[in-house]
């Protein structure tokens, strides 16, 4: 029987604990290009970049730690829900 070696994990690799998020902004119902968009807590480190909407108003983060995050658009901050290993979607209204 052999063992794993020091640094090598039992059972294969782990699964994936990062997803992305991703979404468009509004306001008034129209897209909005060139919001930024970024997090502002979670339950792992944050990106210290924030994603440009494109002119469909459509943005995304990637490599987010699974769980629960708080995204801020312009004045407006929500609360996004982040699954391992796959793509969230969330929509943002500006006043």
């Amino acid at each position: 029987m052999t063992r794993p070696g020091r640094g090598q994990q039992q059972g294969g690799p782990r699964p994936p604990s990062t997803g992305s998020l991703r979404g468009s902004v509004t306001r008034g119902g129209l897209p909005v290009a060139g919001a930024s968009v970024y997090c502002v807590s979670g339950p792992g480190p944050a990106p210290d970049i924030a994603a440009l909407t494109d002119m469909r108003g459509a943005f995304q983060l990637d490599d987010l730690d699974a769980g629960r995050w708080r995204i801020r658009v312009g004045n407006v901050e929500i609360e996004a829900d982040v699954r391992a290993s796959e793509r969230n979607h969330i929509d943002v209204e500006l006043p």
